[in-house]
């Protein structure tokens, strides 16, 4: 019954939707003038066209994660993917990109076969202008070879983040990044070597600028909008020289629901954790933003942590290594209080790029568990 009845709301928001189309549409027919400067009924249909834009491109993303790893995506792929579509990035990526090219990728099985019985459940869906931001969660069964790992029959529930970029109703590009780290922890393998002995991240990054750069472009250009607003206190959480100036002073009623490097965190052991620190691990951190969205009362930040690795990182000796690692942050406010934060960052990624021993994932047990 829940599956039915999520597709009645979906069939009622689609009905609103292009009853706002149809409106938009006949308004923008009948309302003409001379004046070079848009009136009141014009900046009011031009809001109406992006709030009906946001809704159809959320209802588009909606179809293609039903359809993610289904009988179904080669249909609904070819009906809303962009002829010049691009992934950027899988979700698995910093696997894919260690066992390509060596006797791991040789030995993988087809995607469909390594990982059975999957299910993706999304939970929020982040809509501005031609982007939408999905927060979602992968399970299912390890049970064939999955880049390089051989088949553990475990099950797995991790979750994961992708960014789709929309043009004339079809998805042009797509992000994706599940929690690798996760994955390996709940299977109990870690990361094979390769017979080379490469032990890398994948490098591929995203355009991104400071947070002092956009925040500096945010308030030359005000709107007056909540979502405008719970868009300024998240940048002003990575803009240090606004911070002050912006930041809402008493953040008593926030609460974090997830730590950004969850993993590394949590298979510290307790000596690493306290004497070495994380932000005390990268001294001359900078965060780079990629993107930041908001719709209701919901924000996403996705940017990206560069630094210099200086120091032990929970124990994981220094090798001074440039770091440039991935994370999301899902915000919701109420009103102009800021409720709950909830971070995602790419901590396979994260240890590769510090060189990290891949058996830190199974700190205390002898071995890691069959």
């Amino acid at each position: 019954m829940k599956k039915k009845s999520g597709k009645i709301n979906k069939f009622y928001f689609l009905i609103i939707t292009v009853s706002s189309l149809a409106f938009i549409g006949c308004t923008n027919i009948q309302e003409t003038t001379t004046n070079n400067s848009p009136t009141p009924a014009q900046n009011h249909t031009t809001q109406d066209q992006k709030i009906a834009t946001k809704n159809l491109n959320k209802l588009i993303v909606m179809d293609y994660m039903e359809a993610l790893s289904t009988s179904l995506m080669p249909v609904v792929s070819a009906k809303i993917l962009s002829p010049n579509y691009q992934e950027l990035r899988k979700e698995f990526a910093n696997m894919d990109y260690h066992a390509a090219g060596s006797e791991l990728a040789a030995a993988a099985a087809p995607l469909k076969t390594a990982i059975t019985h999957r299910r993706n459940r999304a939970d929020a869906f982040i809509a501005e202008d031609d982007i939408v931001i999905v927060r979602y969660y992968i399970s299912g069964t390890h049970s064939g070879n999955f880049y390089g790992i051989p088949a553990t029959d475990k099950s797995f529930d991790i979750p994961a983040a992708a960014v789709f970029w929309l043009e004339d109703g079809k998805i042009t590009k797509s992000w994706s990044m599940a929690d690798e780290a996760g994955f390996l922890r709940q299977i109990g393998k870690p990361l094979p070597a390769r017979a080379d002995g490469r032990w890398e991240a994948w490098p591929h990054v995203l355009p991104a600028r400071t947070g002092n750069e956009i925040m500096k472009e945010a308030l030359a250009n005000p709107i007056d909008s909540q979502e405008y607003r719970n868009k300024l206190q998240l940048n002003a959480w990575k803009a240090p020289a606004y911070k002050k100036q912006v930041l809402h002073a008493d953040q008593s009623q926030r609460k974090g629901l997830r730590s950004g490097f969850f993993n590394l965190l949590d298979a510290g052991t307790q000596p690493g954790i306290k004497d070495n620190p994380f932000l005390a691990a990268f001294p001359d951190r900078v965060d780079m933003i990629s993107n930041l969205v908001a719709d209701g009362k919901r924000a996403v930040i996705q940017f990206r942590l560069t630094a210099t690795n200086s120091r032990s990182l929970f124990g994981i000796p220094s090798k001074n290594r440039p770091v440039s690692a991935v994370e999301f942050g899902f915000q919701e406010f109420d009103g102009e209080t800021w409720k709950f934060n909830w971070w995602f960052g790419d901590d396979l990624g994260m240890l590769l790029q510090i060189g990290g021993p891949q058996d830190y994932w199974f700190q205390g047990e002898a071995e890691p568990s069959e």
